[in-house]
């Protein structure tokens, strides 16, 4: 038998090791890379202050095992979402809705305002002169501090969506909570204005089963989104050519868009966004398209 000495050994196999390790490192930055380019899954941070300060004992459904967050993944270079396992067959059951149909080049837009930071005038400026009509998700902090603006809204043929009263997370409060939440939104738009809301999106995109089933008892169309853009921190705007070409790259079929009107970016790249969205070929959908609890 031929002995092989130790150093040699090791002068042999370092390398080969060596070179193993870092085909196995780059074909694991690529397998990541491939798979996900972008998540998004929290609509806002504000919930995480939330859940750590006001989540009540007695609350009949408990945060750890009950809260799923809204999230879509991007693989590299596509623009079709998707969604997190099992979480579009949840959303079917109850007749909630993400997207709308994946065969028409139609795109959504949607807003959530929870205050107003001076441009929704000029948003919905924009959105006359083009002819486009969006869905804005209120809360009642923003209906008692802007009524002009929502009747604005409703005169000018756009969907007043429910929000909620205060912007609780309503997997994390107990049963009365959430009717509280989601009827005494109702209630204050019929109220108000007259205005009977069918569409409701859970604040900071969380929920359950059991908030699915009852906004569907409520004779809600539950709505999330297909992509939204990163525009409610106003410290972290950077601009609106940035803006533009964040949403533009993500266009897809049935799109439906989540913007806010906390920073000028929104303002600045609307109508471009629009424009080419129409030259691309899409068509700027009727929200109550996606309505689906007929």
């Amino acid at each position: 038998m031929k002995i092989i000495s130790t150093r040699r050994v090791g002068n042999i196999l370092i390398p080969v090791v060596a070179g193993a390790l870092l085909v196995a490192t780059f074909c694991l930055i690529e397998a990541v890379a491939g798979k996900e380019e972008s998540r998004l899954s929290l609509e806002d941070n504000c919930c995480l202050t939330y859940l750590a300060q006001n989540v009540s004992g007695t609350d009949d459904l408990t945060v750890s095992s009950n809260v799923i967050g809204w999230g879509l993944t991007w693989r590299k270079g596509s623009t079709e979402p998707v969604t997190d396992p099992g979480s579009a067959e949840i959303l079917a059951k109850y007749g909630a809705v993400y997207r709308g149909d994946e065969t028409s080049p139609e795109i959504f837009l949607t807003f959530d305002l929870g205050y107003e930071a001076g441009y929704t005038p000029q948003i919905l400026d924009i959105l006359k002169e083009k002819n486009v009509k969006a869905i804005f998700f209120l809360l009642k902090n923003y209906v008692d501090r802007n009524p002009e603006l929502v009747q604005r809204m409703i005169d000018e043929g756009h969907i007043i969506g429910n929000h909620s009263m205060t912007h609780k997370s309503l997997p994390t409060v107990d049963s009365v909570t959430l009717d509280n939440e989601v009827d005494g939104f109702k209630e204050l738009m019929e109220t108000r204005f007259g205005y009977t809301t069918k569409f409701f999106r859970p604040p900071c995109g969380e929920y359950n089963e059991s908030v699915l089933s009852a906004l569907q008892q409520k004779g809600y169309t539950t709505l999330f989104w297909s992509f939204a853009y990163k525009d409610w921190d106003k410290n972290q705007a950077k601009g609106s050519d940035y803006a533009y070409k964040n949403i533009t790259s993500k266009f897809h079929n049935g799109m439906v868009l989540l913007l806010h009107s906390t920073t000028p970016d929104n303002v600045g790249a609307l109508s471009k966004v629009i424009d080419t969205a129409r030259e691309e070929g899409y068509i700027l959908g009727a929200p109550d398209k996606l309505y689906n609890n007929k």
